[in-house]
């Protein structure tokens, strides 16, 4: 589970009917939503909580599904077995049960989680007898984003998921990255990111020209920042992103995540030079405006390359 700075992470348990269709496709049952007569809800007991009647919960267990998960908890000690055997080690606010279709092999358990506020994501796993195999989570490391399972024919098949992410592990561009069920299991396809307007002065060129760069790679290859880069850096270099991870202190790189990092600039007419400071290096622009739009045309210091 998360455990955002500011916010106490709720997870909310979600049981759903999950069966896979040949090996390329996961089905999930969906043609009847959560309300309050087909849903369950409980608040978390807790070590005052009185004991529950066999008889107030003998329908229940006429009905529980064929299966060793434990049911919805009921006490403390149902609590802590259910909490057990998802291998879940986090205080847990609301449990919601879905029905199920008795009738039916459930092979997975969908884990929707949140933090109450900015943050959705999920885990699946899948039942083997008495044991859960993880075949996904995802939920953003920073307490900001959204992570869902989708269906590319909108049929209630799962097929993929999404994860959406805008905070300051992506420098604050807006991100979607989209993986796709293999038969196995969830591969990346593809990212797109907003990287915004054009960067109206050389600073903010220069500054949108490192942030880009500081992206993880899959974002970072993406066609949208591949067309910004080349379209703000014309020159015949490029920065070697592997030495700058390698020898950059993480507090720079973590300032200029987040445009902490104070350059010098001089400008004169159509040219322009920014000095950006790296302790123990420094890395030199120069700046050309053609057609209204300032446009690197050099990069000089240690991390920068040839293309």
């Amino acid at each position: 589970m998360i455990q955002n700075s500011s916010k106490k992470v709720v997870a909310l348990i979600l049981l759903i009917c999950l069966v896979f269709s040949g090996c390329s496709r996961l089905n999930v049952k969906t043609d009847k939503e959560p309300d309050d007569e087909t849903s369950i809800a409980h608040d978390l007991p807790d070590e005052t909580s009185p004991d529950y009647s066999k008889d107030e919960n003998k329908e229940d267990e006429d009905n529980a599904h064929e299966t060793d998960i434990p049911s919805v908890p009921e006490s403390q000690a149902e609590y802590e077995k259910y909490m057990n055997f998802l291998n879940i080690h986090e205080n847990v606010g609301k449990f919601y049960k879905e029905d199920l279709d008795r009738g039916k092999d459930h092979q997975y358990i969908e884990i929707q989680v949140t933090n109450g506020g900015s943050l959705v994501g999920f885990g699946l796993f899948e039942i083997k007898g008495n044991e859960l195999d993880r075949i996904a989570y995802s939920a953003s490391p920073t307490g900001t984003g959204q992570d869902y399972l989708s269906s590319s024919t909108n049929d209630d098949v799962y097929d993929g998921y999404g994860q959406v992410r805008y905070s300051y592990d992506v420098m604050f561009f807006d991100v979607y990255r989209y993986y796709a069920w293999n038969g196995r299991c969830f591969e990346h396809v593809s990212t797109s990111v907003d990287t915004g307007d054009y960067p109206d002065n050389p600073q903010q060129v220069v500054d949108q020209f490192l942030r880009l760069n500081l992206l993880w790679e899959d974002d970072r290859n993406s066609r949208d920042v591949i067309n910004r880069l080349n379209e703000i850096n014309i020159s015949q270099k490029q920065l070697d992103m592997d030495k700058v991870f390698r020898d950059v202190p993480e507090e720079w790189l973590s300032d200029a995540k987040v445009g902490l990092v104070r350059y010098s600039s001089h400008q004169e007419g159509a040219s322009a030079l920014v000095i950006v400071p790296i302790p123990g290096y420094t890395l030199e622009f120069t700046l050309a405006k053609n057609s209204d739009k300032w446009q690197i045309d050099d990069i000089k210091g240690e991390f920068a390359i040839k293309r």
